[in-house]
């Protein structure tokens, strides 16, 4: 395997012979990006006439039917962007049927294809940092993607009560 500065990296990487599925989650991760941006070039202004601001918008003008298409615009790039992420899941849980790969080489490649897709942003923060983020709110991937680096600390043992002595039972050592 290649050189890797720690362990988490090795982790979160594709097996040794497995680029199989790396360039399935590289080219769905490049074409998932490209709906995103596709996705924020989209007009959000709200056209509903309001009482501060009064507009010229007399029925079937084109602003009502822009502001239409762009809710359905958005819908659909969403909707692409679902299938693409479902296709390669459906795509990868083949590939690692039918080459009737172990468990622990099936989960690193389902890891690594995750963290392909949707990156980690608290990844390699320290415990500190963290205790600031905690008490914020967070869509729900940022939420998962917090509470997954907090798993992966303790698994690491930075936090571990065994280290710390608190929480240990009488007799263990």
């Amino acid at each position: 395997m290649k050189d890797h500065e720690n362990k988490e990296d090795l982790e979160h990487s594709f097996p040794e012979g497995f680029d199989y599925f790396k360039n399935m989650a590289d080219e769905t991760a490049r074409q998932s990006r490209l709906i995103d941006e596709r996705i924020k070039n989209i007009p959000t202004e709200d056209i509903r006439q309001t009482s501060h601001r009064l507009e010229f918008n007399p029925a079937g003008l084109t602003k009502a039917r822009e502001a239409w298409v762009n809710r359905e615009d958005r819908r659909s790039l969403e909707g692409l962007k679902t299938e693409l992420e479902a296709d390669l899941t459906k795509r990868m849980e083949q590939g690692i049927k039918s080459w009737d790969l172990d468990k622990d080489t099936a989960t690193q490649i389902r890891d690594a294809t995750r963290e392909t897709l949707h990156p980690n942003p608290f990844k390699g923060k320290t415990k500190e940092q963290l205790d600031q983020i905690k008490g914020k709110e967070k869509d729900l991937q940022n939420s998962q993607d917090f509470m997954r680096t907090l798993l992966d600390n303790e698994r690491k043992g930075t936090n571990s009560p065994a280290k710390t002595g608190k929480g240990r039972e009488p007799g263990m050592e």
